[in-house]
């Protein structure tokens, strides 16, 4: 799928001829008959290749049918690809050099760049630059710079496996440049497969025209025999952390029976540690139990000398002093209601306390003001025995038509 770029993408034109201006089969001159456009992502910003096609003007030459392109388009990227070959390095290099993630290569070139390229796109330019990697890192010529100051040749073959049950990538390495030659995942590790791999690293030794002084591996069936076919007279030596791990074998048989051993012995001090934790026990329950000290009991400042089960009778007024404001505050707060008439005019009207919980007169708080007089009676006024007045119903006639009517809040 192609890219759609957006219409206000600012675009650095680039404009390509072919190179050759006459057919190389006729002599004719070229005649330019098409033009390409090919955008691409560079670091700089984007970029908008034209390519000049051309083909001969003679129309009996054999090669009139054939379009020419101009050789520089390849400098700049490959066809059909949406980036030039400054990002697809800087990609690889960050992906294979510095080991990025995909999404935190993605992120970057969208932060820094500007480049909003999918994770797919990536992948893909990922692939193909290994690939690119490996062809070159193959290349007869480059291999031949890299052993040319190089008397001999040590190399090493070795396997790994990512899973049981999965395929094994054999490595061949040389030892002396630090250069990986080849790798190759098989299916099976027989005797077979492996002389394979053997016969390909003989056959690159002999293009170098070097000597091979040394085979390191492990001690496994396949690369024993196999060297030895392949490469005879040539020492087989196994690496260091094959050697220190089958010399430790027996060290760490001789740890394991040791453990088995002192867990044996140190099996039997659980019954003495039982045994002890038996003797405190009995000798803790021998021992009489102390009572706790008790705390001293508060004594009053006059007339008894035991603490009181109620408190004092100035105490007493006092909470219930307080109780009574608690419920004069409550009753004042809930006997205020707004009602709105006709002309949404709000109005307060105020009632008595006692009237908002549906009191009529005195007679129910009668009990609560005699029973606070008794606690002190110098304390509070005469209280009056008659009957408080009723509320009057405060009416307010609205303004509207039908004048008989008139809102009221209930009592």
């Amino acid at each position: 799928m192609r890219h759609s770029w957006p219409e206000d993408t600012q675009f650095t034109r680039v404009v390509l001829e072919v190179e050759d201006n006459v057919c190389t089969v006729c002599g004719a001159a070229l005649h330019i008959c098409d033009h390409r456009r090919h955008r691409i992502f560079t670091l700089q910003g984007p970029v908008e290749v034209v390519c000049k096609l051309a083909h001969c003007s003679d129309r009996q030459c054999a090669a009139h049918a054939k379009t020419r392109s101009p050789y520089a388009e390849t400098a700049l990227t490959l066809p059909w690809w949406l980036i030039g070959w400054d990002v697809f390095c800087w990609v690889g290099h960050r992906r294979f050099a510095r080991h990025w993630s995909v999404p935190q290569i993605r992120s970057e070139l969208a932060d820094t760049y500007q480049i909003p390229l999918s994770a797919d796109a990536i992948e893909d330019a990922v692939r193909r630059y290994q690939t690119m990697l490996a062809a070159r890192q193959q290349d007869p010529q480059v291999v031949a710079a890299a052993y040319r100051n190089v008397a001999a040749l040590v190399l090493s073959i070795d396997g790994l496996q990512p899973e049981k049950g999965h395929e094994t990538l054999y490595v061949v390495r040389e030892l002396n440049a630090k250069r990986i030659w080849f790798a190759e995942a098989l299916l099976s590790s027989s005797a077979d497969e492996v002389r394979r791999l053997l016969i390909q690293a003989r056959a690159w030794a002999t293009r170098l025209g070097l000597p091979v002084h040394l085979w390191l591996s492990d001690k496994q069936d396949a690369f024993v025999t196999g060297i030895a076919a392949e490469f005879p007279g040539v020492p087989h030596r196994y690496c260091v952390n094959h050697f220190l791990r089958d010399l430790a074998k027996p060290m760490l048989e001789a740890d394991s029976h040791a453990k088995v051993t002192m867990r044996r012995k140190v099996r039997g001090l659980r019954a003495i540690e039982r045994e002890v934790l038996q003797q405190r026990r009995r000798i803790a329950g021998e021992t009489p139990a102390v009572a706790p000290a008790r705390r001293p009991l508060l004594l009053h400042h006059r007339r008894t000398s035991w603490p009181r089960p109620y408190p004092s009778r100035p105490t007493r007024l006092r909470m219930l002093v307080r109780l009574c404001w608690i419920t004069v505050a409550l009753c004042v707060a809930y006997s205020m209601t707004i009602r709105a008439d006709r002309s949404n005019r709000p109005a307060y009207a105020w009632r008595r306390p006692w009237e908002t919980f549906g009191l009529r007169s005195n007679a129910t708080w009668m009990p609560t003001v005699m029973a606070a007089r008794t606690l002190n009676s110098s304390a509070w006024p005469p209280v009056s025995t008659e009957a408080w007045p009723m509320y009057k119903r405060n009416t307010r006639s609205s303004v509207s038509t039908c004048k008989s009517s008139s809102v009221s809040r209930p009592r």
